[in-house]
C-alpha cells in the first residue's frame, strides 16, 4: 500500500501546503489564463491565483461564475445572524436574505463591471476561441515585465 503524509490532512499540513501552492503561483513567469466556471470563495481563490497582485494576465468568469470571500448562505448566516433568530418566520427571513445577497453580489456581470482584473464574462461556447486568441497575445509575454528584479524568493517551509 501506499502510505500517505498525515500531515497534508492536517490543519497545519494545509496551511503549509497551501502556502507552497500560494508561492509557487506568485513566482510562476508562464501565462496565466483564469476561467471562473462556477463558485470560487475564500481561500480557494488564492489557490487558484484568481486574485488581484497574482500576476494572472487574463480573468474570465462564466455567466454561472461566483467569487468572493463567502458564499450567500455563510454571509447571510455569519452577517444576519441576529435579525434570523429574532425574526417570526426565520427560514422565511433567511431565504429572503440569500436571496437578496445572491442577486447583489452573486451577478458576475455585476462583479466583473466592478473589478479591474476580470477581462470579461464570457458564454461557455465562446471560451475555446477567446483562450487561443488570449494566448496567441501572450506568445510574447516577457520575464522582465512580470517578476521584479531581485535577489530570492521567500518560499515557505
Amino acid at each position: 500500500g501506499v502510505e500517505l503524509d498525515r500531515t497534508i490532512f492536517s490543519a497545519d499540513g494545509i496551511i503549509r501546503h497551501g502556502a507552497k501552492v500560494v508561492y509557487a503561483l506568485c513566482e510562476c513567469i508562464v501565462p496565466r489564463i483564469g476561467v471562473m466556471l462556477r463558485k470560487c470563495y475564500g481561500g480557494a481563490q488564492l489557490g487558484m491565483g484568481n486574485t488581484p497582485g497574482f500576476h494572472t494576465d487574463f480573468t474570465y468568469f462564466w455567466p454561472s461564475g461566483e467569487a468572493g470571500i463567502l458564499g450567500a448562505k455563510q454571509a447571510v448566516e455569519l452577517f444576519c445572524r441576529r435579525e434570523i433568530t429574532e425574526a417570526e418566520d426565520p427560514d422565511k427571513v433567511r431565504e429572503e436574505k440569500v436571496r437578496e445577497y445572491s442577486q447583489k453580489f452573486g451577478d458576475p456581470i455585476g462583479h466583473a463591471s466592478g473589478n479591474l482584473y476580470i477581462e470579461d464574462v464570457i458564454h461557455p461556447a465562446e471560451t475555446r476561441p477567446v483562450l487561443i486568441k488570449t494566448l496567441k497575445f501572450l506568445r510574447t509575454k516577457s520575464r522582465d515585465a512580470v517578476i521584479p528584479k531581485r535577489r530570492h524568493g521567500n518560499i515557505p517551509l
